[in-house]
């Protein structure tokens, strides 16, 4: 796992010579030393102004031979390649078969041979992995930029006037001399909607992330490129609708399970230690369990626990460890070590960013790294086997939902809200105290709010983005319409894909990579730890798409994935409520983090994203338990500690 930034060209109003833009390659690349603490380089091509550097996380292949840029064996391509091929031994052999010779044990290599004997389009089709990339063609003088399937590398890309510039993440582009940033007022109103920034653009206008699953390739540096698609998951759903699975559950559960150990097994490919993610959840527990047959000794696991017992896991993680024989470690998060991390979180993240579960990914992170360098994770679960409550509420309720009249359900809705707000928000209150400790409602006031303002959704699309958000107010028409522009939506739904498998779609489309792709890569990365996400593998999301809703989606979820895991462990390790990855910032907020928040709200808004009066109305309501708003304030926080720190 690396980091890579370039440029090519020379930003307007200044003049250039090569050593400078070495220079501002060498400070790009010192940015994401995080990325790639272990060796770095530069290569340019002094005719065409080019310049591309690389930050190295030496993982495969320690020696200076997998060191990059690294140039073909014909001389014709040079690249700079931020992730992992898996299945760079079955393609090496492939490529030796025809004839190709090798330097090193390289991922990096097996994929420069790869293009050099089948072109950049094929050679992707046939790569399992996670990567952005750039290749310079010295023939033709032409760069393509590449990123994996999901995108689960990041790659952001700018043109200001005669110059490209790219890299792994925003702070490399702001190392380039007088690199003008503006935040992009829409992208701003959408992270206060949503949490993170949607879609292809950034906090900076003019910024944009490549799109997963796409090669771009440009003649010029000024010009706009072609752009080239050769994965969508539209078409995999497509093809998986034109071709279903035609065997039995249990046929399905042997298959799904073999797909899931080949994944594991060429994610435990490393030069260098190895470990896992472990929550006691589903999805990380089948990883886990499947990487304790891959690896030689124990299988060392991670986890994060809480002294709120509502959201600790750790206990369940515990058994599964010892069930596995695991060398196990862990540790438990506290509000101090929030507010340790705080601080460090806008650089981390570069963008605005709040989904709170960022804080013990970070902390899980930096456990793990001072033992291994490389984790796999359970990330993926959901989105690929219907693991959320929405998933489930959809598949249950909009079909019987969209019956009634629209106008009939907006006025409900619209009813509803102003009595639950004028009410002082009483049965958000009543449904916070419902259950015990251990069994209480989360977010109670979120909850209630997103299914009275479900009811309005005019369809499955508005439906996903109203139970995406936890703002408080409706947006006006023209600004929702703009943000609502900035999520990847599909062309086109088959017919036969019932509500509940749309969701989990347009979950893939747009929260996966926005946010939770976003969360693992940023915060893994930060300290030099590479996450693997087998159950991403896109084999088994093909295979999994072919799999009728019904053997997915149910009240627990991921109903065919607890049936592999039957055959792995007892069902009493693995059969209890979801509980995710969540923070008890709401009561934090109310206790030992008030006075942190407060100092911090108090610094003042904008009408940009938040206005003071919204902000303590929300706090006020949120400190006198009439509603749980922790995560909207959370968001407001995230922004206001990220604008203080890059000063904008």
């Amino acid at each position: 796992m690396c980091g890579i930034a370039g440029i090519w060209g020379t930003p307007p109003g200044q003049v250039w010579d090569n050593t400078r833009r070495r220079v501002a390659a060498e400070a790009m690349a010192q940015s994401l030393a995080s990325r790639g603490p272990d060796d770095s380089g530069v290569w340019q091509d002094i005719d065409a102004g080019l310049a591309l550097a690389h930050r190295r996380l030496s993982i495969l292949d320690l020696s200076k031979e997998g060191a990059q840029p690294m140039r073909s064996a014909d001389g014709r391509y040079v690249i700079i390649f931020n992730g992992e091929i898996y299945n760079f031994v079955e393609l090496r052999d492939e490529l030796v078969a025809q004839g190709h010779s090798f330097r090193g044990g390289s991922d990096t290599e097996v994929l420069l041979n790869g293009i050099v004997a089948w072109g950049v389009r094929d050679t992707l089709l046939r790569a399992n992995g996670m990567f952005a990339f750039a290749l310079w063609d010295c023939a033709v003088g032409s760069l393509t930029l590449a990123r994996d399937r999901l995108g689960k590398k990041p790659l952001y890309v700018a043109c200001q006037g005669g110059a490209l510039v790219f890299g792994s993440e925003l702070k490399a582009l702001l190392a380039v001399p007088d690199f003008k940033t503006m935040i992009d007022p829409v992208a701003a109103r959408a992270y206060a909607h949503f949490g993170f920034i949607p879609g292809d653009v950034s906090i900076f206008e003019g910024v944009s992330k490549l799109v997963p699953g796409t090669v771009e390739i440009y003649s010029a540096p000024g010009e706009a490129p072609e752009r080239i698609y050769y994965w969508r998951v539209e078409e995999v759903v497509e093809a998986a609708q034109a071709e279903p699975f035609s065997g039995d559950r249990t046929e399905a559960a042997i298959e799904l399970k073999a797909l899931i150990r080949d994944a594991v097994r060429v994610r435990c490919r490393s030069d260098v230690p190895l470990g896992a993610f472990l929550s006691g959840g589903i999805d990380s527990t089948i990883v886990t369990a499947l990487m304790a047959g891959e690896t030689n000794g124990p299988t060392r696991t991670y986890t994060i626990g809480f002294e709120d017992a509502g959201y600790d896991e750790s206990s369940h993680a515990r058994i599964v460890a010892d069930a596995l024989n695991c060398r196990h470690t862990e540790a438990v998060l506290g509000p101090d070590d929030l507010l340790a991390v705080a601080e460090s979180l806008p650089k981390i993240f570069d963008e605005p960013f709040a989904d709170v579960s960022q804080v013990p990914t970070c902390l899980v992170s930096s456990l793990a790294r001072a033992e291994v360098e490389v984790c796999l994770s359970g990330d993926g679960g959901d989105e690929v086997f219907g693991g959320y409550h929405r998933h489930f509420m959809s598949s249950q309720y909009w079909p019987r939902l969209s019956v009634v009249p629209w106008h009939l359900r907006a006025g409900l809705s619209k009813l509803a809200l102003a009595l639950e707000g004028g009410s002082g928000h009483l049965m958000s209150g009543l449904l916070a105290r419902m259950g015990s400790e251990k069994g209480r409602l989360r977010n109670p006031g979120d909850k209630l709010g997103k299914v009275l303002r479900a009811l309005a959704a005019v369809d499955l699309e508005d439906l996903h983005e109203i139970l995406l958000t936890q703002g408080r107010d409706r947006l006006p028409a023209e600004l929702a319409m703009q943000i609502s522009g900035l999520l990847r939506r599909p062309n086109r739904i088959g017919a036969k894909l019932g509500a509940g498998r749309t969701m989990m779609l347009l979950d893939t489309l747009s929260y996966l990579p926005d946010d939770i792709l976003v969360k693992a890569d940023r915060a893994s990365m930060a300290v030099g730890l590479e996450l693997r996400s087998p159950l991403l593998d896109y084999r088994v999301m093909e295979f999994a798409w072919r799999l009728p809703e019904a053997w997915l989606i149910d009240a627990g979820g991921k109903r065919i994935l607890k049936e592999v895991l039957a055959g792995l462990l007892p069902k009493e390790l693995f059969e209890r409520p979801k509980m995710g990855f969540a923070v008890p910032i709401g009561d934090w907020l109310r206790g030992p983090l008030k006075n942190w928040a407060e100092q911090m709200l108090g610094d003042g808004y904008d009408d940009l994203v938040y206005s003071k009066q919204d902000i303590m109305r929300d706090w006020r309501d949120h400190q006198r338990g009439r509603i749980d708003c922790g995560h909207h304030l959370w968001r407001a926080l995230m922004w206001q500690a990220w604008r203080e720190s890059w000063n904008v």
